[in-house]
């Protein structure tokens, strides 16, 4: 008689096939989710029983009933002291098997991995290792976006590597401790992806958060649970189990974290006006190079004179580091390179009239625009967003997702209705990736609408 079940390894976890007993066949291979083979067992022997409940008993009587062995191909009767020995043998190993899985199972122990993988694993996954057996999931959590503590940054550091900007860290830190109330009171090694599911639901309805906001906290999960299991701290790649968003909601976190943009009207009126609707015009200059540099806010904070630069040309602007509002430093740019950016001759003589009244103008590293409390630090992110903000409001122009980036988006939407192509505006926007390019310049304007009338014609014309 063949056993309910085989089992067999894919990409080290193993799968299981049950046996159709009435059919005579095995049924499709069903991943166990685990690398553990004992725990591999325990879901084997549960999933057959949900099967067919009577393959436990069916198999057991086989078993007690042992009176036959095969020899040379023929069959010859046990003597009953033999076939005692030889129950006894098959019933002392099922009992021996269960207890080892049940113990392995429901005992709290320390997940070991062999000799070989331990002495494998970097230092900084060692100490992980070992205390395995108390380390909690939202210890574990905590410490990963822990930037002094992380093993992952650690292991940049090891391996001579430029570790992550520590800000990113220091966000994804906060909202732990924010929500640590809704974490799972269970070990590393017992989370599964229902707890994060529902621990996801909590902090959604807690907060009354985005569905664009829960897919950071999804990633904030995700990407520490692939470093466990890259490491070998848990058994499955649970975050693979996390629930995926669905379509709908992917649109709607899409279209909630959208940029709208400015309509020609609307940038007409802010730079082209009599009057400053920005009241000073540091405000008005920085907002019209953002429009008209697609630069991120960022890099215009962190703009120094040495970076206006005059070519045969005309002028253009060295863009190659940028300033972090919550880590209140320069960095590098998003792109990690140095882009010149040219500029108009009429946006560049507003710039070097504006640098002529600078206090520090004879110093080549003065910020150009500069904080009104700290001359020697850039103008800070709130000023210039309280400044956008006001502003927007007394015209009227406040919609949802309007914001200092959407000069950016704008300026890509523009190009692309201009005639620019791909790759054209992939240079023009100073992105690595057309696809980038494309979440930029992927807006809805009037103009876009009259062209789906300039295709009517056009088709008309060709076929009349």
């Amino acid at each position: 008689m063949r056993k309910p079940w085989s089992m067999h390894k894919r990409k080290g976890i193993y799968q299981t096939q049950l046996y159709d007993y009435t059919n005579k066949k095995y049924l499709t291979a069903k991943s166990t989710g685990t690398k553990d083979r004992n725990e591999a067992m325990l879901i084997a022997y549960r999933r057959a029983m949900e099967f067919d409940s009577g393959i436990a008993a069916e198999y057991t009587e086989w078993v007690k009933n042992v009176s036959m062995i095969t020899l040379s191909n023929e069959k010859h009767p046990l003597n009953t002291e033999m076939a005692a020995m030889i129950q006894a043998a098959c019933q002392d190993a099922v009992a021996k098997t269960l207890q080892t899985i049940l113990y392995n199972k429901n005992t709290e122990q320390p997940y070991s991995v062999s000799a070989a993988e331990y002495e494998d694993a970097p230092e900084e996954a060692k100490l992980l290792l070992d205390q395995l057996s108390t380390l909690t999931f939202y210890d574990y959590t905590q410490l990963y976006w822990d930037y002094d503590k992380s093993p992952h940054i650690q292991g940049f550091i090891r391996r001579g590597e430029t570790p992550p900007n520590p800000e990113r860290f220091h966000d994804r830190a906060r909202a732990i401790k924010k929500y640590a109330k809704f974490f799972p009171q269970c070990l590393l090694t017992e989370i599964t992806g229902a707890k994060i599911d529902t621990l996801l639901g909590a902090i959604k309805k807690e907060g009354n958060l985005k569905d664009s906001t829960i897919k950071v906290f999804r990633y904030i999960f995700s990407q520490a649970l692939s470093y466990a299991y890259q490491h070998n701290l848990i058994t499955r790649d649970v975050a693979h189990q996390i629930s995926r968003e669905t379509k709908s909601a992917q649109k709607k976190a899409k279209k909630e974290a959208e940029k709208a943009i400015f309509t020609k009207e609307e940038l007409n009126r802010l730079f082209n006006s009599d009057d400053n609707p920005f009241v000073l015009e540091v405000y008005k200059l920085l907002n019209e190079l953002l429009f008209k540099t697609g630069c991120r806010i960022g890099e215009l904070q962190a703009l120094q004179i040495q970076d206006v630069i005059k070519t045969e040309k005309g002028y253009a602007i060295k863009v190659d580091k940028n300033y972090s509002r919550s880590g209140k430093r320069i960095k590098c740019t998003k792109t990690e390179r140095t882009d010149m950016v040219p500029i108009s001759d009429t946006l560049a003589a507003k710039l070097v009239a504006h640098i002529e009244k600078h206090p520090l103008k004879d110093k080549p590293d003065a910020f150009i625009f500069f904080s009104a409390q700290n001359i020697h630090s850039p103008m800070s992110y709130t000023a210039i967003r309280k400044n956008f903000i006001a502003t927007m409001e007394t015209l009227n122009f406040t919609r949802p997702n309007l914001t200092l980036h959407s000069y950016r988006h704008t300026y890509a939407t523009f190009l692309l209705m201009a005639g620019f192509s791909e790759k054209e505006l992939k240079v023009a926007t100073r992105h690595d990736c057309i696809a980038e390019v494309w979440r930029y310049a992927d807006h809805y304007t009037p103009e876009i609408e009259q062209l789906k009338h300039r295709a009517i014609i056009a088709l008309d014309t060709m076929i009349s």
